[in-house]
């Protein structure tokens, strides 16, 4: 993290509960001060960080290949600090208000095909003692009997 920026981010950390979060946010100050140094050849006093500083790193992690999920990280440790930065007076206006926060990934939902359907329900016509055992607990209907299969492949509680 750069020199300037020691006093404050050491105020800040007070503030932080947990020590994974506090690892997490001094990861992306220290990592935003070095994108600073590398692009200005210095970090500028925090007061002196422009949007355009923060449109640019985030950017540049995009340029770089890091996953939607570090970028989006980031922008909202860069965000947490910043605000309270200027909530607690030490900069006029946070440089990383108005600038957009990157885009997730929405997670992909995986569909069964038909056949791999009538494969996992196949399963349960096994005569296994699992099965068996299975059938007396919840009865003898093939829906129950695959929802508790289910169920127990996948170690989900039943309740």
């Amino acid at each position: 993290m750069p020199e300037a920026w020691q006093q404050s981010w050491e105020s800040f950390e007070l503030k932080v509960r947990s020590d994974e979060t506090g690892r997490v946010y001094r990861t992306s100050m220290a990592d935003f001060g070095q994108h600073l140094i590398a692009v200005k050849g210095s970090a500028p006093e925090l007061g002196a960080v422009t949007r355009d500083d923060v449109r640019r790193y985030l950017r540049d992690l995009d340029k770089a290949g890091k996953a939607p999920a570090t970028q989006h990280m980031r922008f909202r440790s860069l965000r947490t600090i910043f605000g309270w930065l200027a909530k607690e007076h030490d900069i006029e206006a946070s440089p990383v208000d108005g600038v957009d926060a990157p885009k997730l990934d929405k997670p992909k939902t995986t569909v069964l095909k038909p056949d791999e359907i009538k494969a996992l329900l196949g399963t349960c016509r096994a005569r296994t003692s699992t099965n068996a055992a299975i059938r007396r607990c919840f009865g003898y209907s093939s829906r129950d009997l695959a929802a508790a299969r289910s169920c127990r492949c996948s170690s989900a509680r039943i309740i």
